[in-house]
């Protein structure tokens, strides 16, 4: 987001809204709107980051291996390996 950025709340990614606050929708099962890290799961989804763990699911209690991170800090920061 950068610097004095802030993360939306709520949106639309690939035509499915979301809305992280109390009664709002989560695009996954296991993240609640009410989730402190809700936004955050939404906004790295929206930029391609990653996708979670399986359909609909994020696992945010999955420990995550060296590989998965690779990939996720090459997508994340847009780096080229050579």
């Amino acid at each position: 987001v950068g610097p004095g950025g802030t993360i939306p709340t709520s949106g639309e990614i690939d035509g499915q809204s979301f809305n992280c606050t109390a009664g709002g929708a989560s695009l996954f099962t296991d993240v609640l709107p009410t989730d402190g890290g809700c936004p955050s799961v939404h906004y790295i989804l929206g930029h391609h980051v990653t996708a979670g763990c399986d359909t609909g699911m994020y696992c945010p209690g999955h420990d995550t291996n060296r590989w998965q991170m690779a990939v996720f800090l090459t997508v994340a920061f847009g780096l080229e390996l050579y």
